[in-house]
């Protein structure tokens, strides 16, 4: 749950675990097995009932304001599924998630458009997914129609719109709110090179006016770059907590395995 009225930020995961239902289990078990080493997580086989997926398992996190936390892990290790845990995505079997703040999303930033709308139009739909103040649209929408450098293509449909002019539109939203969370799952960037020029500008301005980032990356430049804190995801568990640089020593040294929790 979001608590807006608070004065600083904050996101809290108390032994929270997320798992997912594997229906027709018995009928399925290559499958399971084969998707098993593609997601890391553990099979949960109960004697009666559905079996189950444990992406993550007993995740406890304290993420203040001022955290620039990356998250590292191998393919499957449980990045996504925390990040999505946080923002809402997926509900913790066990245990809680509470974050204090608004939210920016910049997870899977091009879906839920309406191709019958007009950009414009998209643009206040979003915000208001985003529960973006009425009058603080209002009062940003030009600057986030001028940022996509659209012009009148706003006023028409986006079925009219060609995959970079999407790309666009979508960046320009994603950053056009000033949030006090942001949740990224890789840096973003869009549109072709002088564009990406200016959205890199306006990407490293609106993380640093955040409170609070969680970015999940297999860049360690990046990583280093950005973050101040780091976590490593190893088979559901955190296996550390700490310096972003001790993190990614650890993890290619293959170090991680030695600190995992019994």
């Amino acid at each position: 749950m979001t608590d807006q009225l608070s004065q600083s930020s904050e996101i809290s995961l108390s032994n929270m675990s997320v798992s997912f239902p594997l229906v027709r289990y018995q009928a399925r078990q290559s499958w399971v097995k084969n998707e098993k080493g593609k997601t890391g997580g553990e099979i949960i086989r109960p004697e009666r009932g559905i079996a189950r997926i444990r992406a993550l398992e007993r995740i406890n996190l304290v993420v203040k304001t001022g955290d620039r936390l990356g998250i590292l892990g191998h393919n499957g290790a449980g990045k996504s599924t925390l990040l999505r845990a946080v923002i809402g995505v997926y509900p913790p079997t066990e245990g809680s998630v509470r974050v204090r703040g608004r939210i920016a999303s910049m997870i899977d930033i091009h879906t839920g458009f309406d191709n019958m709308a007009s950009g414009l139009d998209n643009i206040r739909m979003r915000a208001m997914f985003m529960k973006i103040p009425a009058t603080v649209v209002k009062a940003r929408l030009p600057d986030v129609a001028n940022f996509t450098e659209l012009g009148d293509y706003l006023n028409l449909p986006l079925s009219t719109y060609s995959s970079g002019m999407r790309a666009r539109l979508a960046f320009a939203i994603a950053t056009g709110f000033d949030p006090e969370i942001i949740i990224m799952d890789e840096w973003l960037s869009a549109g072709d090179r002088s564009f990406r020029d200016k959205a890199e500008s306006r990407m490293s301005a609106f993380v640093n006016q955040a409170d609070i980032l969680v970015m999940a990356s297999h860049s360690d430049h990046l990583l280093k770059k950005v973050c101040n804190r780091a976590i490593i995801l190893d088979g559901g568990h955190i296996v550390f907590d700490g310096p972003v640089d001790e993190a990614i020593e650890l993890r290619q040294g293959g170090a991680v395995a030695a600190k995992k929790p019994a």
